[in-house]
């Protein structure tokens, strides 16, 4: 009888300890699992203003990485070097995103508005912080309820717009866009080649430009290669066209 205790308490022991063994190791690991990485908005302003939005946007980051901000603007001082002279519009046509870098417009509660107008509000503080805040515009505030906060450097608003949506006082947070159609060079990734379409355009622009004129390039390894023109008011759709009009439609449409 003393035999069967004896192995029921040993067999409830070994229970227990590895139970705890179990807990304790699973209270170690779940915070590793939520945890999220650290706002970091070093790195920016770079030298280049063109390169390093036009690798914001195509990065989707809050901050342009340094690796594809190299690339584009070497692709493009190549670009412009080796073709600028038989394609003078590559010269003149630069990168412009679809937002305003480093502004975010914020939708706050009603309580947050009367904090703004009494000069008490500071739900945004910590945040600021860590994003360096430059500014806060309250002046559209009574019109349309918005508020505006400028950052130094240049980052995504569209990252910017979703860390300023954690905090609980603010309702709704949107970036800036612009107002009517543009000529651009649009930057992509296609099956691991960067490649940049340049489009002209004019025409009544505000409601979408009626008039283009598209010149392409790839770059690779071993250089940039121009693939080719296309004139859509007079010339048939090229064989090309279908990759180099990708980064053009994800811009629309981001």
């Amino acid at each position: 009888m003393k035999s069967n205790v004896s192995i029921s308490i040993t067999i409830l022991t070994l229970f227990f300890l590895v139970s705890g063994l179990l807990v304790f190791s699973c209270s170690k690991s779940s915070p590793l699992s939520t945890t999220k990485p650290p706002i970091n908005v070093n790195g920016t302003p770079k030298p280049n203003q063109e390169a390093e939005v036009a690798a914001l946007w195509l990065s989707d980051s809050l901050v342009a990485p340094d690796s594809l901000y190299t690339t584009i603007l070497n692709n493009l001082a190549t670009i412009r070097a080796e073709y600028g002279d038989s394609i003078p519009q590559v010269k003149e046509i630069f990168f412009w995103p679809p937002w305003v870098p480093s502004e975010v417009l914020l939708e706050v509660t009603e309580e947050a508005k009367r904090q703004i107008r009494a000069g008490q509000y500071h739900n945004l503080d910590s945040l600021n912080s860590l994003l360096n805040f430059a500014s806060m515009d309250t002046t559209s505030l009574r019109f349309s309820g918005l508020i505006s906060l400028y950052f130094k450097g240049r980052l995504n608003p569209e990252r910017l717009a979703e860390l300023y949506l954690n905090v609980p006082s603010v309702v709704h947070a949107y970036s800036n866009g612009f107002v009517g159609d543009h000529r651009n060079v649009y930057p992509w990734i296609s099956d691991g080649v960067m490649t940049y379409l340049f489009r002209e355009a004019w025409g009544d622009c505000m409601s979408g430009c009626i008039s283009n004129l598209y010149w392409y390039f790839e770059a690779s390894p071993s250089g940039i290669k121009y693939i080719g023109s296309w004139n859509p008011a007079t010339e048939p759709v090229p064989e090309w066209w279908k990759k180099a009009q990708i980064g053009m439609h994800n811009f629309r449409g981001r």
